[in-house]
């Protein structure tokens, strides 16, 4: 093995809980509510696809297009609250020891 090639979000950083937070209040102040529960068929999927089904759920006024820049706006002024996954460094670190080539894929 030469290279390790490493997902970003749920292996070096942990993003889902500020994208949650920001789609959840995002909903509630255009009038949609949903529980943890709902929230979790959305994990995984596109924005496109979230926004676009509770468009149609709530019947939003906002564009789809509207609503995702506005999520995208607000989740990168949070961004600086992503934490790292617990260990990445130390992983990095025995990577980089071991002079394994290190890229990133998301």
């Amino acid at each position: 093995m030469k290279a390790i090639i490493f997902d970003m979000d749920g292996v070096i950083i942990d993003s889902e809980p500020i994208h949650k937070q920001v789609e959840i209040k995002l909903l509630k102040e255009l009038g949609g509510t949903i529980t943890d529960e709902e929230y979790t068929k959305f994990v995984g999927t596109t924005d496109q696809h979230m926004w676009l089904t509770f468009k149609k759920q709530f019947n939003l006024q906002p564009t789809v297009e509207e609503m995702i820049n506005i999520k995208k706006k607000r989740f990168i002024n949070q961004i600086h609250k992503i934490p790292l996954v617990s260990d990445i460094n130390n992983v990095l670190d025995a990577c980089a020891a071991e002079n394994y080539l290190i890229a990133l894929a998301s």
